[in-house]
Formats: structure tokens, C-alpha cells, sequence
């Protein structure tokens, strides 16, 4: 874990880009306020822990939950949420240390 990715595409907002980052038998964590300098490239950091906390959820007044599950070895779903919409789904898998 907090490995740099770099995600490469299209259609990617100069700042408010969210990452949802989850295992494929569980629930996405989300990594907020990614920017892109160019729309095509977008860098996260895999996490210790999943923030299940959605990037809106204050506004929404949704509750969050104060957990957050660990991020261990296995394979992970990674989506790019902006104002435009949600890409595409892609695998990832995350490696022992």
C-alpha cells in the first residue's frame, strides 16, 4: 500500500476526480479530490484503508461509517467518478508488500 497509480484515459476534470477503489466482494472506497493536469492523467496512491465515506455525503447528509477496511493483497475494481459521469471499470490487482 501507498503505491503511486496512474490511471490514463480521457474525459478527467483538472480538479474534483474521484477514485472508487473496491475489492470485488465488497464495498468501494472512495479516494477524493484527485486532480488531472492534462484530462488524460489521473495519480492516486493505493491506500492503507478503504474511506467508505462518499466525497459528498455531508451535503447529502448521508452518515459515515468511521471504519475502514484494509486494504490487503487481492483484486480491486478502480473507477474515475467527475462532474461528467463514472468511467469504465478497470481490474487491479493489489500485491503483498
Amino acid at each position: 500500500m501507498g503505491t503511486e497509480v496512474e490511471v490514463q484515459g480521457s474525459g478527467f476534470a483538472k480538479t474534483a476526480n474521484t477514485v472508487l477503489f473496491a475489492p470485488k466482494d465488497g464495498m468501494a472506497g472512495y479516494i477524493a479530490d484527485l486532480k488531472s493536469s492534462d484530462g488524460e492523467n489521473l495519480k492516486f496512491m493505493v491506500p492503507e484503508g478503504l474511506n467508505l465515506c462518499p466525497p459528498n455525503a455531508a451535503e447529502l447528509g448521508i452518515p459515515c461509517p468511521e471504519a475502514y477496511p484494509p486494504v490487503t493483497a487481492g483484486d480491486y475494481i478502480v473507477t474515475v467518478q467527475n462532474s461528467a459521469g463514472e468511467s469504465n471499470a478497470a481490474a487491479f490487482t493489489v500485491t503483498g508488500e
